[in-house]
């Protein structure tokens, strides 16, 4: 109906520009699944911290970023 209205354009300007969400069960648990298994899940994971939850893996993911990035050859 505004299509046309300033207001309307920036409205719709600002919600483009806002980045997208990302649902831990919908992205995040794949890479978890293919990266951190078995270590870090718990069924199988032993004493290490679980990362089946976004508030774990979210308080540890500047880590989970690192680790995933390192050549297979290298410590860590």
């Amino acid at each position: 109906m505004f299509s046309y209205c300033k207001t309307s354009k920036k409205a719709q300007a600002a919600k483009a520009a806002e980045p997208a969400k990302l649902a831990y069960k919908d992205g995040l648990h794949t890479v978890i699944m293919a990266n951190c298994s078995p270590c870090h899940i718990p069924e199988k994971g032993g004493n290490k911290k679980a990362y089946d939850n976004y508030e774990n893996a979210n308080a540890d993911i500047d880590e989970i970023l690192r680790r995933i990035q390192l050549n297979p050859g290298d410590k860590g």
